[in-house]
């Protein structure tokens, strides 16, 4: 199902918010544990043969939501991941979401741990026995009122690096970013990487919003992951997101 989305949401619209919205958001995040696939809209490009070819999509469950050519977020958080999936097994192999390269990160096959160990060993043993493990960054976005998820494959990577080196030295959600889409063919595969581009900065009350969500965002995480290690383990924790959440808020 394929609907058309009015203009979005920009920074300059924000309201603060609600109690009711930070509920509604927190429900979303709790909806996911223990969930057998994405329950939190992932934005990406789509590559269907259909009119939503090249164009950014809003994807949740078996709902399509048709964005278009740009797409106007803000960034809130960047989260880093390794990820394969085997479709003739069709199992994934991944590494729990991780921020930074000196914690301990889970590695999983088929959702069971192989490995629990610092960053630097775990990225060792990917690079020695799983080499075609990719590696992923993530961002956590808000688009509409609510947050959203995007994974940004390799081919959008050096550009996501460049508008980072551009842009640091500043909160990724003090300003509005602008998702565009680019065209590179490869024989006869298309493919479409994503392009980056920083838009207005936020007015200081918005801002204040942002800082506000930002910190719910970071205790939402911590919170599902303690609670995930309470109940089965630190050497078993899900991390947020689901084998093929690898798409989507968890």
């Amino acid at each position: 199902m394929t609907k058309k989305t009015e203009t979005p949401t920009t920074g300059a619209e924000l309201a603060p918010i609600s109690d009711k919205q930070m509920a509604d958001q927190l429900a979303i995040y709790a909806s996911e544990w223990g969930s057998k696939g994405p329950s939190t809209p992932e934005i990406k490009i789509s590559y269907a043969d259909d009119e939503t070819k090249g164009k950014y999509i809003v994807k949740r469950g078996d709902e399509t939501e048709l964005i278009g050519d740009f797409c106007n977020v803000i960034i809130m958080k960047s989260r880093n991941q390794y990820s394969l999936y085997n479709e003739d097994k069709e199992e994934s192999m991944k590494t729990d979401e991780f921020d930074d390269f000196k914690q301990m990160v889970s590695l999983r096959k088929g959702g069971k741990v192989i490995l629990n160990a610092p960053y630097q060993d775990v990225k060792l043993e990917i690079k020695s026995k799983y080499p075609d493990m990719k590696f992923i960054n993530i961002l956590y976005v808000y688009y509409k009122d609510i947050i959203h998820k995007i994974y940004v494959k390799p081919g959008s990577r050096q550009g996501l690096w460049d508008f980072q080196a551009n842009t640091s030295g500043r909160a990724s959600f003090s300003f509005n970013t602008t998702l565009g889409v680019t065209t590179n063919k490869k024989g006869s595969t298309t493919y479409y990487p994503m392009t980056f581009q920083k838009g207005e900065d936020m007015a200081p009350e918005e801002f204040k919003t942002m800082m506000a969500l930002r910190i719910e965002l970071d205790k939402t995480l911590v919170m599902l992951t303690e609670a995930n290690e309470k109940k089965v383990g630190p050497t078993n924790t899900d991390d947020l997101d689901q084998a093929e959440i690898v798409e989507l808020f968890s």
